[in-house]
């Protein structure tokens, strides 16, 4: 009997240290274990598992599936541009950082990022929060530093945000701290609210002297196509008197090789017979009838009549 009571109390006894000591992870987080305060190996992950009891082995759970996010610059409460209220309300120089011309701008900027290292993560920092906090901010600070006013108010928010999130992952890989950086946006970037109207007035002149510029260029590349296109018919219309003139003096270079390939020996004879035609081709077209030194002379010829035609002076 107390042999049955003994291993009915031991039995008892296992089966409430393995009560004790079952553990849970569940989906989307893992447990670092430190047993005597040293840490075991990879972390359990999701799933049922046993950790000795009464304190040996330490559990810290982390979820990895969590984005995370570090808020530096003035308030959210301030973000809305017409709630003045919210923007007094916010702390003397909350959100503000000089910039690269000596100007001032408030900015808010939010970094995202995962635990991609939960051991590493664990002991980055006794409060890893405000660590991140400030690494993001002193980054942000020397980003801004290096930008111009109004490269900050006039699209340069992708830019800086780039730049922040470049950093921040390579500080966050040289120092350990076991995150992986998803991504950095700059959500707000405007001048202090004393001198908001000067800096939009200054704006509204900046896009002003950009749109006429923006005209000039587009006056300048109009009449720069134009220019090209009367040059382009300038250059075809020579080009095509220069292939008609050539054309038509190749025409006369054949016409007088053949010329001089007719006079052939009997130079007199050919000369004759050519002044001959040129009188029947001319006397075709003006009409019957030549007037003379004295009388008038009825020429009514054809073209093709043989009439010995006198010779021109000075040829025999």
């Amino acid at each position: 009997m107390r042999v049955r009571i003994g291993f009915v109390m031991i039995s008892i006894a296992a089966a409430g240290g393995l009560a004790l000591s079952a553990v849970q992870i569940r989906p989307g987080e893992v447990a670092v274990v430190r047993r005597f305060g040293r840490v075991l190996g990879e972390p359990w992950g999701p799933g049922l598992h046993f950790a000795l009891p009464l304190g040996i082995d330490r559990l810290d759970r982390i979820r990895i599936d969590e984005i995370r996010r570090v808020e530096v610059g003035m308030p959210e409460s301030a973000e809305d541009p017409d709630d003045a209220a919210g923007l007094l309300s916010a702390p003397p120089g909350s959100g503000e950082y000089l910039t690269g011309d000596g100007n001032f701008v408030r900015a808010r900027l939010v970094a995202q990022y995962r635990v991609a290292d939960p051991s590493a993560f664990l002991f980055a920092s006794t409060d890893r929060d405000r660590l991140l906090e400030r690494l993001v901010e002193s980054i942000t600070t020397r980003v801004i530093a290096q930008k111009q006013v109004d490269v900050l108010l006039q699209g340069g928010r992708a830019e800086v945000a780039a730049a922040v999130a470049a950093e921040f992952r390579d500080r966050a890989e040289r120092g350990r701290l076991g995150i992986e950086v998803l991504g950095v946006s700059l959500t707000e970037v405007r001048p202090p609210l004393e001198v908001q109207s000067e800096f939009a007035e200054a704006q509204s002149a900046a896009s002003r002297r950009d749109r006429r510029i923006q005209e000039a260029a587009g006056e300048a590349a109009l009449r720069l196509e134009r220019g090209r296109a009367a040059a382009t018919t300038l250059v075809q219309a020579a080009r095509a008197r220069a292939a008609r003139r050539s054309a038509l003096a190749r025409a006369e270079a054949d016409s007088f090789g053949a010329l001089a390939a007719r006079l052939g020996p009997n130079r007199a004879e050919a000369v004759r017979r050519i002044h001959g035609e040129a009188v029947r081709e001319l006397l075709s077209r003006v009409g019957r009838k030549v007037m003379g030194d004295a009388d008038v002379v009825d020429l009514g010829l054809s073209a093709e009549s043989s009439i010995a035609v006198p010779p021109p002076p000075g040829t025999k």
